[in-house]
């Protein structure tokens, strides 16, 4: 019996910091598809964004945040990248 407790708190904590890790990563996960007037959404669509276009991760210096751009054109293109913030 105590070998199935060790074994079972030992895989909480080898398991634990994947679980962290992987909600962290999904707190981004946002997808951008229309700009408006004013920080509202009941305000008017000033532009709707025909690409796919997710925010997906922020650096701990907080200047720099991962994008991921998607768009269909002749076939699915996807691109990931760093963008520098001003």
């Amino acid at each position: 019996m105590k070998k199935i407790i060790v074994f079972l708190l030992l895989i909480f904590l080898l398991f634990s910091p994947a679980i962290a890790i992987t909600t962290e990563a999904d707190q981004f996960d946002i997808q951008i598809k229309n700009l408006y007037l004013n920080p509202d959404v009941n305000s008017p669509v000033v532009f709707n964004i025909p690409v796919d276009i997710y925010f997906l991760a922020l650096s701990p210096d907080k200047t720099w945040c991962k994008i991921r751009i998607g768009f269909n054109f002749l076939g699915r293109h996807d691109y990931v990248g760093w963008a520098k913030l001003k």
